[in-house]
Formats: structure tokens, C-alpha cells, sequence
């Protein structure tokens, strides 16, 4: 009933809305241009007694209105495991508005903002929210006007998690495909994501001008990679040979 209240809602804005679920409200879909006034019904459809974990409002056209009212109603909502935003051109206000309540999602594992036009100043603001949700594992800022700018906040955000990171990492995936990345920012997204035991994240720089430098830097460390697993399969061939142990560290430096 409740399900059926909230959809009623939304469709008496003039649009038909589509639910997964009967019995109770797991996930909101809608890939339509409501513009704005969308985020008012979803405000009450996502107070339901049984929150969705998945919201997914795709090219409805939110706008940065949309956004800022949209924040309020995911505040301190740790259900929510899949956020899909793409295309509603929320632009760099709407995600300042949005960040605060991203950093707060506790549940939140993967983000779609793709085709909003955030811009550098919307990516460095999403690079500090990145730092606050550690189990954030799939992001994806693809069309999102993006500079080398932005790619250095973002950088730097991962670097800081990389070295913060007291056990594993959630973050895995990174799409920063079709921006205007050069070779600045590419040279910085691949060196934030190289750890001691190799490349921790994958970055996806597909339709930038630099991903021609992120795969040469790639091309360059592969052969020590190559060669340092070489090495330790010999040590370790030669030690079986003999019946020995592969030697440990010495203790103390002695």
C-alpha cells in the first residue's frame, strides 16, 4: 500500500514511474525529464517505512534545484547501495548541495554521476567526499566537462586513501571517460593509483587526449612488474629444489 501511495505520487506529476517490487519498495527507476519537481514525491517515497537500496533517476533533469531538495531527502540514509544520477545536469552547485549527503550514506557502494557538467569545481568537491566513504566502490564521472583541474583534486583524494587505508580499499572503479583530461592529470590519476604491491583502482580515462599517457606509463612499469614476479618464482623454484624454506626477512636488520 504504501509502494502504491508513493507511486501515485509520482505519477500524478504527469509521468509514469516504475517500482521493482510489490510487497514492499527495494528500488526507484525513472528515466524521464521530470525536471524538479520529481524531487519533492521522491522526498516522501524515500521516507517509506521500508527504504529502496536502489534510486536510480536517469536523464530525469533534476537540475540544481532538484539536487539541493534531493540531498535533503538522502541524509543520513545508510540503505541506499546503488545511486544512479546520470544526466541531470546538476552542474557544480547541485553537487556541492549533494556531498554532504553522499558522505553520509554509509551503504552507499556505487555512484553514477555521469552527464551532469560538474566541471573541475564539481570534481573537487567530490574528491573530498570520496576521502569520507570508504566503502564507496564504483564511481562514474564520465561527460562531466572534467579538466586536468579536476583530475589533480581527484588525484589527490586517492592518494590520501590509498595512504589513509587501514586494511583493504573499497574503492576499485573510477570512469572518468570522454572529459577533457590531458596529460597532466592523466600523469597524476596514475600515480595515485599505484600502490606497494602494484595498481590498486581501475581508471577508466577512455576519450581524453590523456589517456595516451596513462597507458604509456602503464606500458613502462609493466616489465618491472613482469620482472619482480619472475624473481620471486625463481627464489622460490630454487628453494623447493634444495627442500628449503624461501628465506625470511632478517630481523633487526642482523
Amino acid at each position: 500500500a504504501a509502494a502504491a501511495e508513493a507511486q501515485a505520487k509520482l505519477a500524478a506529476s504527469g509521468k509514469a514511474a516504475r517500482f521493482s517490487g510489490e510487497a514492499e519498495l527495494t528500488a526507484i527507476k525513472l528515466r524521464t525529464a521530470f525536471g524538479d519537481k520529481v524531487a519533492g514525491p521522491l522526498v516522501e517515497a524515500a521516507k517509506l517505512e521500508r527504504p529502496m537500496s536502489e534510486l536510480q533517476l536517469r536523464h530525469c533533469y533534476l537540475g540544481t534545484q532538484g539536487a539541493d531538495k534531493l540531498a535533503g531527502c538522502l541524509k543520513g540514509n545508510n540503505l541506499i547501495s546503488t545511486l544512479d544520477l546520470q544526466g541531470n545536469y546538476v552542474r557544480c552547485p547541485g553537487i556541492e548541495q549533494l556531498v554532504g549527503a553522499l558522505a553520509r550514506m554509509a551503504g552507499l557502494r556505487s555512484l553514477n554521476l555521469a552527464w551532469n557538467a560538474i566541471g573541475d569545481d564539481g570534481a573537487a568537491a567530490l574528491a573530498g567526499m570520496l576521502r569520507r566513504a570508504p566503502k564507496l566502490a564504483e564511481v562514474d564521472l564520465s561527460n562531466n566537462r572534467i579538466g586536468d583541474d579536476g583530475a589533480q583534486h581527484l588525484a589527490w583524494a586517492l592518494d590520501a586513501i590509498r595512504k589513509d587505508a587501514k586494511a583493504s580499499i573499497g574503492l576499485k572503479a573510477l570512469r572518468l571517460g570522454h572529459n577533457s583530461i590531458q596529460e597532466t592529470g592523466a600523469a597524476a590519476l596514475w600515480n595515485a593509483c599505484q600502490g606497494e604491491n602494484g595498481t590498486w583502482l581501475t581508471i577508466n580515462l577512455e576519450g581524453n587526449a590523456g589517456q595516451k599517457t596513462f597507458e604509456k606509463l602503464d606500458q613502462q612499469k609493466r616489465p618491472q612488474k613482469q620482472a619482480a614476479v619472475a624473481n620471486k618464482r625463481r627464489r622460490s623454484s630454487s628453494c623447493a629444489a634444495l627442500g628449503a624454506k624461501p628465506p625470511s626477512p632478517p630481523i633487526g636488520g642482523a
